[in-house]
């Protein structure tokens, strides 16, 4: 039995992908195995994967139609057989002990999960390192389950692959990815961490986040409507285990809310107020839209002054907005 499955689900990512699993087959714990999932790709991903299954038995291939992440995941772990489940996305890294210290730690503690910090990266050489102990995680720590459950639903990192998780544990529960296109984590992640008696947090960081233009968590209207339907998903995980009235579903709405509202421009705010009635509680879908008042006047207030740092094409910039005319700061020398 391998001591980790790694899963990779795969989706035109051709010009990162060799990156990818030269950072996954470079581990310095050995006895694993690597389960990538081609979904659909219309470039050479797939070509990519195949190449690697040949050169390296660890390898394992499973080619499919387009479906979304969250599919393809739960398809790979049919084939899973690794002691501790893990989970890469293709366009990012990882570091070359990740999964021998992580793993140490998980049997070490007895823990069905183990997390650890990761780190943003762009192509511009800036990094943002995203710390567990900010969300109140004490270092090199277990967390009890009746702790976990204190910190649902909103005050954990919904990312999954910054994590392992023991397998028989996600067998037991029968635990799955919601079958959508965007937020398929956060079902994983909730459920994961209820459904673990000890939770392991090791203050490394050892992933590393490509903030990738091309990637599927950039803005697309569309696909936000569409997975507002994660708020149902979560509010049935939570039922199937009896949490209704432990956990604070309205913080959770209240959480995604506000995401999507942030990643949404203007124009879509009144398709997303008609379209998310159905899903948010009367309480929360009106403080969305007091939010989104504030929100605008604060945008009026911008537009007459403001200096702020912002990203552009992965460069960190001052942009000067004045009397709403906007001017890219420029340190000469």
């Amino acid at each position: 039995m391998p001591k980790v499955s790694v899963i990779i689900p795969v989706y035109n990512v051709e010009n990162y992908l060799r990156e990818c699993l030269d950072s996954v087959l470079a581990q310095t714990l050995s006895d694993i195995e690597v389960i990538c999932v081609n979904d659909g790709s219309t470039d050479g991903s797939g070509a990519i994967l195949d190449e690697y299954a040949r050169a390296d038995e660890r390898v394992v291939v499973l080619h499919q139609e387009n479906t979304g992440q969250g599919i393809a995941r739960n398809n790979a772990l049919k084939l899973a057989k690794g002691e501790y489940v893990a989970f890469v996305d293709p366009d990012d890294l990882i570091s070359t002990d990740m999964y021998e210290k992580i793993y140490n730690e998980a049997v070490n503690n007895h823990a069905d999960v183990v997390q650890c910090d990761y780190e943003e990266f762009y192509h511009s050489g800036y990094k943002n390192r995203i710390c567990l102990k900010d969300k109140g995680y004490e270092p090199q720590t277990c967390l009890r389950q009746e702790e976990i459950l204190k910190s649902l639903p909103v005050n954990i990192v919904f990312m999954v692959w910054s994590r392992i998780y023991k397998r028989a544990m996600i067998v037991e529960n029968d635990i799955k990815f919601a079958p959508l296109k965007r937020a398929e984590d956060h079902t994983w992640s909730i459920e994961s961490l209820i459904c673990a008696n000890k939770v392991f947090y090791i203050d490394e960081c050892f992933y590393h986040y490509r903030m990738n233009p091309a990637s599927t968590v950039n803005r697309n209207a569309k696909k936000y409507f569409d997975c507002l339907e994660i708020v149902n998903s979560v509010r049935d995980i939570l039922s199937k285990h009896s949490l209704l009235d432990t956990v604070d579903i309205k913080e959770y709405q209240m959480f995604i809310g506000k995401t999507f509202l942030d990643n949404l421009d203007e124009k879509d705010y009144r398709q997303f107020f008609k379209i998310s009635q159905k899903y948010f509680d009367k309480k929360v879908y009106d403080e969305l839209q007091k939010f989104v008042k504030i929100q605008k006047i604060r945008y009026i207030v911008d537009n007459i002054f403001s200096l702020k740092n912002k990203f552009i094409n992965g460069d960190k910039v001052k942009i000067l907005s004045l009397l709403g005319i906007k001017f890219r700061m420029v340190r000469k020398g």
